[in-house]
């Protein structure tokens, strides 16, 4: 009978455990690929920044 309780106990910790490296592989990946995504749209402001600093109002005359 004790047996089958630390076979199940130890069953359930490795589950656990599976389950957890896994989370932190998906989350590293999702952190990854955010910040990849956060850099994309850096890098369109600051080209948009660019192409408008270009653009001088006219002067009347």
């Amino acid at each position: 009978m004790s047996t089958q309780i630390v076979i199940v106990l130890a069953i359930g910790v490795s589950a656990i455990a599976v389950l957890a490296c896994v989370a932190l592989i998906v989350i590293a990946r999702l952190r990854r690929s955010i910040k990849t995504q956060f850099e994309t749209l850096e890098n369109l402001i600051a080209t948009v920044r660019a192409s408008q600093a270009h653009d001088e109002p006219r002067k009347p005359s």
